[in-house]
């Protein structure tokens, strides 16, 4: 691979309707500013031609795809929509959705509903975060060391590529991803318990069926994978593990599909060399990071732009 062509990442969309706002969402009306604003400096192409040429070694630096990651419910009924009917006349622009496959298993993972959680009870963020870190630090196990961390925590030395980040965001992505690992569903069960909500009630609201899923490969989009678990840190993992996860993804997805992947983005920018090996036995071709810093030089490390980083220059 060459430092050539790159995608735009996507996660979460809004319309104050069926879907709420969340940190870091954008509304249709975003996306539209940001696709027309990046296409001023790059050039945005169909997802099939990006693979293509990526494949061939034949990328340009001006090449840029568009990604949209874990599954979301709000990703097809809005940025899905646009792309189909809105942006620049592109009624065939197809793009990549990386799919995590727990979401059409009884042992999903949470991470998506604890984030819908935090966003749906709390008018601010910051709410949660002074709730959260007061639960830690009131745990008789754990409190006396949660308290360490947090006077010590140098906020600027972690998370140093994702410049949106708040320091509060960055202390709670550090104890979640490196303290509690093993204690965060307790955690956050304990607090969603408190104010009785309902994990079952908004499966539906958050990721895309099946059917979905078939509609968007249907419609010449590219399905990959994005592990079955979504673990935070998949490097936790023994290649074994890691071997498995992603195998169970590409079989849920192939079998949804009927139609061979190729293609992937790693969990939370997250991996290491046995992930590589894993990817490459399993017969993917090209994978994506979720940053713009260069770490390795392999086919599956093509860069990605947060859609937040462009959208807050756009408002600068």
């Amino acid at each position: 691979m060459i430092n050539l062509g790159h995608a735009i990442m996507f996660h979460h969309f809004y319309d104050n309707k069926k879907h709420i706002y969340q940190q870091g969402a954008i509304n249709e009306n975003d996306l539209l500013n940001i696709l027309d604003y990046y296409n001023e400096k790059y050039k945005i192409i169909d997802a099939r031609e990006w693979l293509e040429k990526a494949l061939k070694n034949k990328l340009d630096k001006e090449d840029v795809c568009l990604t949209f990651d874990d599954g979301l419910k709000c990703q097809y009924d809005i940025s899905n929509k646009i792309l189909k009917e809105l942006w620049g006349g592109y009624n065939t622009l197809t793009v990549f959705y990386f799919i995590y496959s727990s979401i059409f298993t009884k042992n999903f993972s949470k991470l998506e509903i604890y984030r819908y959680f935090r966003n749906l009870v709390y008018k601010d963020i910051d709410d949660f975060y002074n709730e959260f870190f007061n639960l830690l630090v009131e745990d008789e196990v754990i409190g006396n060391n949660i308290k360490n961390i947090i006077y010590t925590f140098n906020p600027k030395e972690y998370l140093k590529g994702y410049d949106f980040y708040t320091d509060n965001d960055r202390l709670f992505r550090y104890l979640r991803d490196n303290i509690i690992v093993d204690k965060y569903d307790y955690f956050m069960n304990k607090i969603m318990t408190k104010y009785n909500f309902n994990i079952e009630d908004c499966k539906s609201k958050i990721w895309i069926s099946k059917e979905e899923v078939k509609d968007l490969y249907n419609n010449g989009n590219i399905i990959g994978l994005h592990s079955h678990t979504h673990p935070i840190n998949i490097t936790a993992l023994n290649k074994e593990e890691q071997y498995k996860d992603y195998f169970t993804n590409k079989s849920i997805l192939e079998n949804i599909i009927n139609d061979k992947i190729i293609c992937m983005s790693h969990p939370c920018g997250i991996y290491n060399n046995d992930t590589l090996e894993v990817l490459k036995d399993l017969g993917i071709k090209i994978g994506f990071r979720s940053n713009m810093t260069l770490k390795g030089n392999s086919n599956y490390e093509f860069l990605r732009e947060d859609h937040i980083n462009i959208f807050n220059e756009l408002r600068r």
